[in-house]
């Protein structure tokens, strides 16, 4: 098909059968259908991620808990609790015999505890951060669309 000036025809075929298409005139509203159907694209795209950052929340929240009381049992189960209440009982003992205090709190201090806890509270941080971004553009677009809605 071969196109000549605003009508098409096919080549090699009898002139008064070979009127394929008239010029076709889009509808007025097209832009404003295209646009919105953008929109909603965007909304279900933003409506998607938003439930994925809250699931990711909730559960490195939980996470958070869980670690928060496995530090807790660790350190009491490991005598690390005992060796710190001894530098709030008895501090003169504790600057006397510094390095060996030192010690014994790094020989008991629950280290995989220590890093659960720190990766889960990096964790929380992260999907905070996530889910105040895409509750932003959500509230922006909100208010972005019904300003100029028309």
């Amino acid at each position: 098909m071969h196109q000549n000036g605003r009508e098409l025809r096919t080549i090699g075929m009898e002139s008064g059968k070979t009127k394929i298409f008239e010029a076709i005139e889009p509808s007025r509203d097209l832009s404003r259908r295209v646009f919105f159907a953008i929109g909603r694209e965007e909304e279900r795209f933003a409506r998607r991620k938003r439930t994925v950052s809250l699931a990711w929340t909730i559960a490195s929240a939980v996470a958070l808990m869980f670690a928060c009381t496995r530090l807790f049992l660790d350190a009491t189960h490991s005598g690390f609790a005992e060796a710190l209440s001894l530098a709030f009982s008895d501090s003169a003992t504790v600057a006397a015999y510094w390095t060996d205090f030192m010690l014994s709190i790094s020989e008991t201090l629950p280290y995989m505890s220590l890093v659960a806890l720190l990766a889960s509270v990096f964790a929380v941080m992260l999907s905070l951060r996530s889910l105040m971004r895409w509750q932003s553009y959500h509230k922006n677009y909100k208010n972005h669309h019904t300003a100029y809605a028309g």
